[in-house]
């Protein structure tokens, strides 16, 4: 169930953001220790990311936890008994002779007992000062008798109702019961939160979502629209959000489709619907091109006369920006 954070080489240091490299941070709640970066969740307020540390994702040690402490005890802000110190971005804590400091790290790779801990602390904000470690055997069986199942992370309304039937009230049920049974009787992903909740890890951490092969942004219209001028209000919306997606992912796009189209339910209007690909001098992610273009296309298909319910805008086969520098050094650099 646990597994020591690894301590990076001599060749990683190097190469890592200066910023990160002192692992003791001067704060004005006091002084800060934390000597592990790179993270696999994408908490957006977390200060690991605060130098643009998105792509680590794997946990690594810049030293070794007894290097860290003594750093942190020898710094020259530190006071013993007077200095507010936090411990890997958790909760300021006064340094006190009652106080006992254990440098030692674990990575949790159990994504279920993480939020269930996290929620235990939110919960029990004033027993717990916000921390809750669910790695001491004794605190994770408290946590886990003295929590519903409908808090476990994957169980809904209705899962919860199933379970009661059966006996399972508390997450500690869960974790007991048996998961052969559990499968059978619903699915195999209240297997895998049962094994979890019994310390088998069984769900990966998040990796980086590939880039999209294809951007879609579509919605359906408050009421018909009989116009061509709200239309393309609204296709130059969904452009422009769609174009920030292409962005995000550090693409480009040469191809675009815009399609609309009427009710398709009500038996009393008329039914159309029509769509159109543009192919664009070049790949682009300027939204003042792909807008002007999906616009003009929209104009040569558009037809008067119906109530249209929604409309479409798709990004076709986005490629890399990197790629595209790629090909376009290549072309330049083959013979003549």
């Amino acid at each position: 169930m646990r597994s020591q954070v690894r301590i990076i080489n001599s060749t990683q240091l190097q190469n890592t953001n200066p910023n990160l490299v002192d692992p003791v941070g001067y704060r004005k709640s006091g002084l800060s220790l934390n000597h592990i970066i790179g993270c696999p969740l994408d908490c957006n307020y977390c200060v690991r990311h605060l130098y643009g540390n998105f792509d680590q994702r794997t946990p690594q040690a810049l030293m070794s936890d007894e290097e860290a402490f003594q750093r942190f005890i020898n710094h020259r802000y530190f006071q013993p008994h007077i200095t507010p110190i936090e411990l890997f971005n958790g909760r300021p804590t006064r340094c006190s002779p009652r106080s006992k400091i254990i440098p030692t790290i674990y990575c949790v790779c159990l994504m279920r007992l993480a939020k269930l801990a996290n929620h235990t602390a939110k919960r029990l904000q004033a027993e717990t000062g916000g921390v809750v470690d669910i790695c001491d055997p004794f605190k994770g069986d408290w946590v886990l008798r003295n929590t519903d199942v409908s808090e476990v992370w994957g169980v809904g309304r209705r899962m919860k109702m199933h379970l009661d039937a059966l006996g399972v009230k508390t997450a500690m049920d869960l974790a007991k019961a048996d998961p052969r049974m559990l499968r059978t009787k619903f699915s195999v992903v209240i297997e895998k939160t049962a094994r979890e909740l019994a310390g088998t890890p069984c769900l990966e951490l998040v990796e980086p979502a590939p880039p999209k092969q294809e951007i879609c942004c579509s919605r359906m219209f408050g009421k018909r629209l009989t116009e061509l001028a709200p239309i393309k209000e609204a296709v130059a919306t969904y452009m422009m959000r769609a174009s920030e997606k292409l962005r995000a992912q550090g693409s480009v796009c040469k191809k675009i489709r815009v399609s609309f189209r009427t009710g398709m339910f009500n038996t009393e209007e008329a039914k159309f619907a029509n769509g159109v690909v543009v192919d664009l001098p070049y790949p682009t992610d300027d939204v003042r091109l792909l807008t002007k273009a999906a616009l003009d296309a929209l104009e040569r298909v558009y037809r008067p006369g119906f109530k249209y319910s929604k409309v479409e805008v798709m990004l076709l086969n986005p490629a890399s920006t990197r790629m595209i520098c790629l090909r376009s050094h290549s072309r330049q650099r083959r013979p003549m």
